[in-house]
């Protein structure tokens, strides 16, 4: 399984579908599938790892570092794990993985803990919504809604 994320829309105009395959009738990813495609797990668990070890070492800075760093890294290494070849970068897959990556770091918090505003109920009750909605994102997949109703 690939880390690109795989839609009807891409599969149905024909030609190369998203996984390099040709044909229209490669399989798509679901709901979940999106989900765990979306989430940049290495990148975050690097985070956790290094955040530990920054954080014990009382060099508050380093944090926002660690943090700004991984950030940049994350569309770059997102890039890397979707490329297919002769297809163009999966922007939207890259974006959301940022954002999600961002979110994560909000929730679990980082260098955030370091600012007088931030309260870990933020991240509480916006990563869950992020993690649901965000695979939702994607509608291609989705089969269209038929009302019959009416119809003679």
């Amino acid at each position: 399984m690939g880390r690109r994320i795989v839609t009807t829309t891409a599969t149905a105009k024909g030609g190369i579908n998203e996984r390099g395959i040709r044909g229209t009738a490669a399989p798509t990813d679901d709901y979940s599938s999106r989900l765990v495609k979306y989430i940049p797990a290495e990148i975050i668990t690097a985070f956790v790892t290094m955040n530990g070890m920054v954080a014990s070492s009382g060099k508050e800075w380093l944090q926002w570092v660690v943090f700004g760093a991984l950030l940049i890294l994350t569309p770059l290494y997102t890039h890397y794990l979707t490329r297919e070849p002769g297809m163009p970068p999966a922007k939207k897959q890259i974006a959301v993985s940022s954002v999600s990556y961002l979110l994560w770091v909000f929730a679990i918090g980082g260098p955030f803990v370091l600012t007088t505003w931030y309260d870990h109920i933020y991240g509480s009750l916006l990563l869950p919504l992020f993690t649901f909605v965000v695979p939702m994102l994607d509608q291609s997949g989705a089969q269209p809604f038929t009302n019959n109703q009416g119809q003679g």
